[in-house]
């Protein structure tokens, strides 16, 4: 791709003859795609399959899976098969990842993320959508409104309390968190909070943390709150929805 174009720089896309190719989950070890880094210099083979999509060419070829360790740190392991597919064939087998244009550097990559409390729980919300694995896949964005990485959002909703939790897979002491909120002013309607709050399980009952700083909301950075510590297996950011406008997370972790 062109440098150029900021979302493409750093990847490649494969075309046979006239047909432009796509990744797409079924087609890759436990339907990782956005993980993938592929090698220009891999070999790609072509075999026809007439039971797969109708009858397709399909492409066989290598790449590496990459994902952060606990520092941060992208690391990828060693080839893996992956395969693609015409890109005009896709979504004909249900939900899941695919993109065109194909990462050949870590820093092109969404690789997957570190074993984190946030990343090992499973997150529910008081309106359930699709988005709302993006507020603990550790992409961050570069601004709040950056389109370029997945958000979770509540639009239309507006002048209410709304709240994303996470079940943690075992009970844990935190003290500490932190969101990134999306806002896409001046022309969406999503801004940031009027303000939020965390709140702990504690016997069955939510129980607001005792914070040790002022709760603050800004746009186009962390927003972050130290609190006294808790043991607890479940947390809740509840968030005052704007009287005029919505609001939105790309992110939010928890220590």
């Amino acid at each position: 791709a062109n440098d150029k174009v900021v979302a493409d720089k750093g990847k490649l896309a494969l075309q046979r003859g006239p047909v432009m190719y796509c990744a797409e989950w079924p087609d890759n070890k436990n339907g990782h795609v956005l993980s993938l880094m592929f090698d220009p210099k891999n070999q790609v083979k072509a075999s026809y399959n007439p039971s797969l999509l109708n009858g397709i060419d399909f492409l066989s070829t290598s790449a590496d899976l990459t994902w952060r360790d606990m520092q941060g740190t992208v690391q990828a392991d060693s080839s893996r098969e992956a395969g693609l597919v015409p890109y005009y064939s896709w979504c004909n087998r249900g939900p899941g990842e695919m993109m065109v244009w194909l990462p050949v550097e870590k820093s092109s990559a969404h690789p997957l993320p570190a074993p984190t409390i946030a990343t090992l729980s499973k997150v529910t919300a008081d309106k359930m959508t699709n988005a709302l694995k993006a507020v603990n896949d550790q992409w961050v964005p570069d601004s709040s409104n950056d389109t370029g990485v997945l958000y979770y959002h509540w639009w239309p909703d507006s002048n209410r309390w709304a709240w994303i939790q996470y079940d943690f897979s075992k009970p844990e002491t935190v003290s500490s968190s932190k969101v990134y909120w999306f806002d896409d002013r001046p022309y969406g309607g999503c801004r940031i909070p009027d303000t939020w709050e965390l709140q702990y399980l504690d016997k069955g009952a939510w129980k607001p943390v005792k914070a040790e700083m002022a709760y603050k909301t800004t746009r186009n950075a962390w927003d972050s709150m130290r609190f006294q510590p808790v043991n607890t297996s479940a947390m809740r950011l509840c968030v005052k929805l704007n009287k005029k406008y919505s609001s939105g997370v790309y992110e939010w972790a928890v220590e």
